[in-house]
């Protein structure tokens, strides 16, 4: 199998534009080969994340990193070409053409949700109901002038009779920054229609949804895509190999998912979460500010209220720089939320983290600590 191969090894120094981690890459690619050579192939793709990971862990301990370096920075991708071939012999379409018809059917769900919620909306108007002034406490906003006006945006006549009169298609893509996180959750849950037709009635009527992942587990490449389930068989299989979030209500938390918040604190050593709106719409820069803000304030506030010390506590945002298309970046909010500050521990975690995103190309965004609103 090809490996990486350090550029003009036969010069050191500056002259040769060698960095360390050049000098690295072939011990790490040949460590990885030589494992592969070990186990036994892998008939399908749990099996082949699997075994990814057990490589990477050998090669990550060879070069004293993480595992989640060592996949994103060192192993070439192609040595993991023979162990994709196999999987992708051993898929059955009828398995997947089974998920894309389940998931056309949750497409359905959410459009019928969806326009239910703004029919509503629009019936209020009707009503003479003051829709923005009844939901300005919804918006994550530091003081309720800038609440107010947030919200007047958001809800306005004429936008609910066009969102109440969407196509099932519209509505997928007015959604996609936590629809498509949604649809690997709702396949993983493994709960019925039923259940997931109450969980997308309660996210459409929220004014913004979270998502939380483990820390280290790999970023989901549904990230940057609006995929749609009109894929060929191996595309669902592969967008369904991602690791399934937990998917919130945002601010009403009191919800069969309970608190976003609260998850997080009880995870101890934190948590990735991504907040977008319910209408995934991009943030104003200033309004972004200010949701970042809340966001922090909420979560210190939360976890002084389950018995945590809030300076144990780091909530680091994220820059996001590696989507091709700048609105989809714009349209959300990324944070590590790590815990334990101050602990080896932590230290060791928040290292790891920062390789990590310099591997990937992004990186913090340098803010100052929001404070815990009295």
């Amino acid at each position: 199998m090809p490996v990486k191969k350090p550029k003009q090894a036969h010069t050191l120094g500056q002259e040769s534009g060698l960095m360390f981690k050049d000098f690295r890459l072939l011990p790490a690619n040949q460590k990885a080969v030589d494992e592969i050579k070990k186990i036994k192939p892998p008939k399908n793709d749990k099996e082949l994340r699997a075994k990814m990971k057990e490589v990477a862990t050998a090669v990550a301990s060879a070069l004293h990193t993480s595992p989640a370096v060592a996949l994103s920075a060192y192993i070439d991708p192609s040595v993991w070409e023979e162990w994709g071939s196999a999987t992708r012999r051993s898929r059955r379409s009828p398995a997947w053409s089974r998920a894309a018809v389940r998931a056309k059917k949750i497409e359905e769900l959410l459009a019928q949700r969806f326009r239910a919620r703004w029919e509503a909306v629009e019936a209020d108007f009707a009503k003479g109901i003051d829709v923005a002034k009844a939901r300005e406490h919804c918006f994550l906003a530091s003081d309720s002038r800038t609440r107010l006006r947030i919200a007047r945006r958001y809800y306005c006549l004429a936008r609910a009779t066009k969102f109440a009169n969407s196509s099932t298609s519209e509505i997928v893509e007015l959604c996609w920054a936590w629809f498509n996180p949604f649809q690997v959750f709702a396949y993983k849950s493994g709960n019925d229609l039923l259940e997931i037709g109450d969980q997308l009635e309660v996210l459409v009527g929220s004014e913004y949804v979270a998502m939380t992942w483990g820390l280290f587990e790999n970023w989901p490449g549904y990230a940057e895509s609006t995929a749609s389930f009109d894929s060929a068989p191996q595309s669902i299989e592969e967008f369904y190999s991602c690791h399934s979030p937990h998917v919130y209500p945002l601010p009403d938390l009191t919800t069969v998912y309970g608190d976003v918040y609260e998850a997080i604190v009880y995870s101890y050593r934190g948590e990735r979460l991504r907040v977008c709106k319910s209408i995934a719409e991009p943030f104003l820069e200033a309004e972004r500010v200010g949701a970042m803000d809340e966001i922090e304030q909420s979560f210190l506030h939360n976890a002084s209220e389950e018995g945590d010390d809030p300076r144990t506590w780091r909530v680091h945002f994220r820059c996001l720089t590696s989507f091709l298309v700048p609105e989809y970046a714009r349209a959300l909010i990324e944070a590590d939320i790590l815990g334990e500050a101050g602990s080896p521990e932590q230290k060791d975690d928040f290292r790891t983290l920062k390789e990590e995103l310099k591997a990937n190309g992004n990186g913090y965004l340098k803010r100052s600590p929001a404070r815990i609103r009295r």
